[in-house]
């Protein structure tokens, strides 16, 4: 999403076409493409622009150390560092990027039109629309806990890790004494150890996760929430900023990764609260 949302707003500033690069999921196992479940058109890489093997890519790489690297037959354009890069304000030709992009500095631009482009295409399920009444009907507040692969794989763990219980407890009673009537509504990839770890002094709901493949409606539900406790992940991040109002409340961890020499200073919108 963050990389779709940076090419959307280069190529609305080139006035040119938007291209997705989907090969890298061809060969995935645990992930697969899944923007189509938003609303936006778009194109993919035709197979004749796609490089047509891994020696050529090897050559490619190698060929970019003394030239200017390209892919695709335009310039590349790689993320250095999770810091906003500058020199991507000064791009003046159509270019393929590469790297995660995260920062909203990217695309704040558009913002209004990134949100357009991520309303579903399709209506809610009927029972995550029933969820959807009562978090309308509630002073709502999403709260995201990220395991799976943060736990079960040792790279991701040591890379990402995870927020400890002791936050959840210590962001949703912030929260409830910010807040009037608040409801916690739980989303987790582990919701028994969510039942079991949080804190439940106040009305829960433990969103039950479902294997539909349609977790973008899980992100709609947890943007429909009033206020948001999100994880050091980037579907919660998208969750809480795709809330349009402006007086809404997020608290984010201030450690993102486990590997604390990354500065992720911008990843973090600026009317966030970092604990």
């Amino acid at each position: 999403m963050f990389q779709y949302a940076i090419a959307r707003s280069l190529s609305i500033k080139l006035d040119c076409p938007l291209k997705l690069d989907t090969s890298w999921f061809i060969d995935q196992l645990d992930r697969k493409y899944a923007l189509d479940e938003f609303s936006f058109s778009f194109e993919t890489v035709l197979e004749t622009e796609k490089p047509p093997s891994k020696i050529k890519n090897k050559l490619d790489r190698i060929r970019g150390r003394f030239l200017k690297p390209k892919k695709m037959g335009v310039p590349l354009f790689m993320e250095k560092h999770f810091q906003v890069n500058d020199d991507f304000f000064n791009i003046k030709e159509p270019v393929y990027l590469q790297g995660y992009w995260q920062s909203e500095l990217y695309f704040k631009e558009i913002e209004s039109q990134i949100r357009k482009d991520f309303c579903l295409e399709n209506q809610l399920t009927e029972d995550r629309q029933k969820i959807a009444n009562e978090i309308q009907a509630e002073n709502s507040i999403s709260v995201h806990v990220r395991r799976g692969d943060y736990i079960t794989n040792p790279s991701a763990n040591k890379h990402h890790g995870t927020c400890p219980s002791d936050w959840y407890h210590s962001m949703m009673q912030k929260m409830a004494e910010q807040k009037k009537a608040p409801v916690f509504f739980i989303f987790s990839d582990d919701p028994e150890w969510a039942k079991s770890n949080l804190p439940n002094h106040w009305p829960c709901h433990f969103i039950q996760p479902s294997s539909d493949g349609k977790d973008q409606q899980d992100m709609a539900l947890m943007s429909a929430c009033n206020h948001h406790i999100i994880a050091n992940s980037s579907f919660s991040w998208w969750g809480a900023w795709l809330n349009p109002n402006e007086d809404k409340t997020v608290f984010a961890p201030k450690k993102w990764f486990a590997n604390k020499s990354l500065n992720v200073e911008d990843l973090i919108p600026s009317g966030w609260e970092r604990f």
